[in-house]
């Protein structure tokens, strides 16, 4: 053969190149597809703002908030991914509140205040349908109290 090359080290540069290319394609893949969660999960945001005012703004400060105090807890950086999707996603849940609650002007009774402070668990199924997304309830509970600690609405 001219230059050198053997038939043997071309096969294995032809891998290597294959082998690189499959890589970075797979890697382009994993980049739309986390794009393509991203935008679902902003539209979701909107909708439900469509439906209650100010929670896709509460469940931004949400995940930004879960998000320091977990780096703060110093909880593997694996997860902040989930967190951030669980945080973004909890609302969901308001869905199944009924509008006489959760559209409610002035102060909730002690029975409305536990049906609303039960939407992230209402939004719990959600969840299974991110691939690689636990429920929130595997995540640390000290972060995700917040979702109905920090709760805006009085009462």
């Amino acid at each position: 053969m001219a230059q050198g090359y053997s038939m043997l080290s071309l096969n294995e540069m032809s891998a290597d190149l294959l082998a690189s290319s499959a890589g970075l394609r797979i890697k382009e893949m994993e980049q739309q597809q986390t794009s393509l969660l991203k935008s679902v999960i902003c539209g979701f945001n909107q909708l439900l703002d469509l439906r209650d005012l100010g929670t896709g703004v509460h469940s931004t400060r949400l995940a930004e908030w879960a998000i320091r105090v977990a780096r703060k807890l110093r909880i593997p950086e694996t997860e902040l991914y989930q967190l951030e999707v669980a945080a973004l996603l909890h609302d969901i849940g308001k869905i199944g509140i009924p509008d006489s609650i959760l559209k409610k002007e002035g102060k909730l009774t002690e029975a409305e205040r536990a049906l609303m402070n039960k939407h992230p668990e209402l939004a719990g199924p959600s969840f299974a349908c991110f691939r690689g997304s636990k429920r929130p309830a595997s995540m640390p509970s000290t972060i995700m109290r917040v979702s109905t600690e920090g709760a805006t609405r009085p009462g």
